[in-house]
């Protein structure tokens, strides 16, 4: 995956450059670019938790969401109504840090945590700036379960 964490790298660097510039058309275009690169990456990490609630829904329609991907949902979940696939360190918390810390590119990956929450708890969640991750989950209620 160098290629992609090159390409993320530059598409930061162009994001700053237009930060300097006041360029907030070209920021916009680059910044959804690196939205949708992101989340393909991260299309092909494992799932690193799932919410108890989500764990308890799943065993009651036999289901291992830890090796469940999205593209997969719509097999157990039509309409995806019961599950949501949730970037427990958003995507959008990930492009400030990088913006803001480009150096720290690589460590940010690394943060990644992806897993599966119901719905419902993904309601009470905030979109971004959510700063400390576990603290706003436990604000939720949301408690995750890591793979063993």
């Amino acid at each position: 995956m160098e290629y992609v964490k090159d390409s993320i790298k530059n598409l930061v660097k162009q994001m700053r450059r237009c930060e300097l510039n006041d360029d907030k058309s070209q920021f916009m275009i680059i910044k959804y670019s690196l939205v949708t690169l992101l989340r393909k990456y991260f299309d092909k990490k494992p799932i690193v938790f799932v919410s108890e609630g989500a764990l308890e829904k799943s065993k009651e329609i036999n289901v291992d969401l830890f090796n469940a991907t999205w593209s997969d949902q719509t097999k157990f979940d039509k309409g995806r109504k019961i599950f949501h696939l949730e970037h427990k360190y958003t995507v959008s918390d990930m492009i400030n840090d990088m913006t803001e810390n480009p150096s720290q590119i690589e460590n940010i990956l690394e943060s990644y945590e992806v897993g599966w929450v119901l719905k419902v708890e993904d309601s009470r969640l905030k979109r971004t700036n959510r700063k400390n991750h576990d603290v706003s989950y436990a604000q939720a209620g949301i408690i995750p379960k890591y793979r063993e």
